[in-house]
Order: structure tokens, then C-alpha cells, then sequence
């Protein structure tokens, strides 16, 4: 199975099938241009992604073949997550 995946500042993200990889392709070239921007993007096992995106962020798409082991579970439902400010250590 082909995969597609984004490398953003040595973060991999894996892109769903349905992805229009030439539009985010286009929306982090207009934020890197822009100087920053926040793109925002669906990733196969997290959701909704986004990402501020600068000049000086690396950024790699990648199309891999990965076994149907390996894929396994990549759409199962991950559940929430809530964050509570109140009880963030720094």
C-alpha cells in the first residue's frame, strides 16, 4: 500500500488516500512565502493537524509502500483529547 507522508521540522505525519497533496503543497509554499502561517491539514491517525509553518521549517512529502501489517489500525478511532490549563505543569 502507498502512503504518503509529510516530514514537517522532523515530525512524520501520514497523509489520508484522499488527501490533495498538491493544495497542501501550495498552502505551506503561501505560508513560507508569507513569512509564517498556519497550515492546517488531516492526518490518518491523529485528525486534524495544524502547523505553523515559517521560512525556516523543513518540510519533506515522502510516498512510501507500507505492508497492510504496518497500516493496521491507522483509522480505528483514537478518542479525544482535553486539555486543562489548570493543571498544565510548565
Amino acid at each position: 500500500m502507498l502512503v504518503t507522508t509529510l516530514r514537517i521540522d522532523g515530525q512524520e505525519f501520514f497523509l489520508p488516500d484522499e488527501a490533495d497533496i498538491d493544495q497542501i503543497k501550495e498552502r505551506v509554499l503561501a505560508a513560507a512565502r508569507e513569512g509564517a502561517g498556519f497550515v492546517d491539514f488531516t492526518v490518518r491517525d491523529q485528525g486534524r493537524i495544524s502547523v505553523l509553518m515559517t521560512p525556516r521549517v523543513a518540510v519533506r512529502f515522502e510516498v512510501v509502500d507500507r505492508s497492510e501489517a504496518e497500516t493496521a489500525g491507522w483509522d480505528d478511532d483514537h478518542g479525544s483529547f482535553e486539555f486543562d490549563p489548570a493543571t498544565f505543569i510548565s
